[in-house]
C-alpha cells in the first residue's frame, strides 16, 4: 500500500514518512535485509520480481543498512537459478520498462 501511495504526488510525503517509520521499526527489531525480503514476500515472486514495485522498498531498506541491494539481489537470483535461466530472466526484464534499469544493473554485476 505504501508503494502505491508513493506513486501519487498528494500522498507521496506521507507514504515516505510512514516507510521511514517502518524501516526504523525493522532496524530496531534487528531485521536483516534477508528477513525483510521474506517479510515482503519477495521470496515467493519469481517471474515478475524485477518489476515488482515492492522491490523498491526492499532496496531502500538495504541501502539504509549500508548494503548494496543490486549485489544482494544478484546473489539471491544466482542462488535460485542456473546461469542460463538467470540470463533469460535478465534479457526478458530488459524489455519491460518497469524492470529495464534494474536488469541492466544486475547484468553489470554478472560481467
Amino acid at each position: 500500500m505504501l508503494v502505491a501511495a508513493e506513486e501519487i504526488s498528494s500522498t507521496r510525503r506521507v507514504a515516505r514518512n510512514l516507510e521511514g517509520v517502518e524501516f526504523r521499526n525493522w532496524a530496531d527489531e534487528g531485521k536483516t535485509v534477508d528477513n525483510v525480503f521474506e517479510l515482503l514476500k519477495l521470496n515467493l515472486v519469481d517471474d515478475n520480481l524485477l518489476s515488482n514495485p515492492v522491490l523498491s522498498a526492499w532496496s531502500s531498506y538495504a541501502r539504509k543498512l549500508g548494503k548494496n541491494p543490486d549485489r544482494m539481489l544478484f546473489t539471491m537470483l544466482k542462488n535460485r537459478h542456473t546461469d542460463e535461466a538467470l540470463t533469460r530472466k535478465l534479457v526478458a526484464a530488459k524489455s519491460d520498462p518497469r524492470s529495464r534499469y534494474i536488469a541492466q544493473d544486475l547484468e553489470l554485476i554478472e560481467i
